[in-house]
């Protein structure tokens, strides 16, 4: 089984959660809710929302690369 893997952090959250990983998909929608808030808030992100952030993403990237390496 080959997967392909989603560029819109919406899309990626629902493969996600349909493969089981519900916890997860709701880390990438509060990532995705950060970003926002980065990019397009009057305020601006606090350090400790930078840091879950950026912990969220490593964390993030490696089940990822863990699932495309299992599925490839």
């Amino acid at each position: 089984m080959k997967i392909l893997i989603p560029k819109r952090d919406d899309k990626l959250a629902n493969v996600l959660k349909h493969m089981g990983y519900e916890n997860e998909a709701k880390l990438l929608l509060r990532l995705y809710e950060l970003r926002k808030k980065a990019d397009y808030d009057d305020k601006e992100i606090s350090h400790d929302e930078a840091k879950e952030a950026l912990e969220t993403a490593k964390y993030l990237i490696k089940l990822i690369k863990t699932l495309a390496k299992k599925y490839n």
